[in-house]
């Protein structure tokens, strides 16, 4: 029965998350419960950058972006559960779907082919929650797929949580068939299928043994410092990743002072978290390496 009512309620938090459902509009057509660059860019150029195809990964349809010349910029296909907004030379996005789950990961099916080797069709997933004046971030995750595939294969995008007491009030999915305008290559084409949240994410509302969490220096070049100052003494594991999401590091953390080799991972910005031995989520932080 629980796992019967987890997964009833990863379904219900991304709207028609198989692109199975379109509807038309003048210039085209767009999947329900999702707005895409398709409308602006046939209405610029006459150039469709979201459209429905049916060789899906499951079911009858899937959805196809592609990165193209609008203009006088370049592009990417975007599809989002969001709104998105248009002021060049950048897209933003808002809205999204409701949802309190705190789930560990966004999943789905993918094709990509870019047009250039430098080109990457881009994931991002937020989980956010309102103020009263403005939405909070309780986490976020962002994959960048470069490897070309012509078959269907599987993409998942960690989320990384910055936030361990409250719940999230919706989601919001951004999918791209290259970085961002300008930042990529007229047809790249990144087709998308089969979205799911899984997992979940407790909040330890309770008890949290960490009172305090430093890291230095920042940036880093060779060693990363973790100084913890805890409540009670446990068996507490950190864990590295990049700001894709990908597994970069983990290890033990130590009475008062760990020290963290970061010498063989590539410059650039890093999300640290700090967990228990059965995966509970006390503390979340990022720092940089530059060399």
């Amino acid at each position: 029965m629980l796992l019967a009512m987890s997964a009833s309620l990863h379904s219900q938090n991304i709207i028609n998350p198989g692109f199975e459902t379109w509807s038309p509009y003048s210039l085209g057509e767009y999947p329900d419960g999702w707005t895409t660059s398709d409308s602006l860019s046939r209405a610029l150029a006459g150039v469709p950058t979201a459209t429905k195809t049916t060789i899906a990964a499951e079911g009858s349809f899937a959805i196809d972006l592609q990165s193209a010349f609008v203009g006088f910029l370049t592009g990417p296909g975007v599809a989002t559960n969001g709104i998105i907004t248009f002021s060049a030379p950048t897209f933003t996005f808002s809205g999204g779907t409701p949802d309190t789950a705190r789930s560990e990961a966004l999943t789905g099916k993918y094709k990509y082919l870019p047009a250039s080797g430098t080109d990457a069709a881009v994931v991002s997933v937020f989980l956010l929650k309102w103020n009263g004046t403005s939405r909070d971030t309780i986490a976020s995750g962002r994959l960048e797929i470069t490897d070309s595939s012509a078959t269907y294969a599987t993409f998942t995008v960690n989320l990384l949580y910055r936030d361990f007491v409250n719940q999230p009030d919706s989601n919001i999915i951004i999918l791209q068939s290259g970085r961002d305008i300008n930042n990529t290559t007229a047809g790249s084409k990144f087709t998308v299928d089969d979205l799911e949240f899984t997992g979940y994410i407790g909040i330890q509302e309770n008890f949290n043994p960490v009172k305090s969490v430093t890291l230095y220096p920042s940036p880093a070049s060779d060693v990363l410092y973790i100084k913890t100052e805890l409540k009670q003494n446990l068996k507490l594991q950190y864990n590295i990743y990049d700001i894709s999401g990908r597994f970069a590091a983990a290890g033990v953390i130590e009475p008062g002072q760990t020290g963290v080799e970061v010498g063989q991972l590539s410059p650039g910005k890093y999300h640290l978290q700090i967990a228990g031995d059965k995966g509970e989520r006390y503390y979340s932080g990022s720092f940089l390496i530059n060399r």
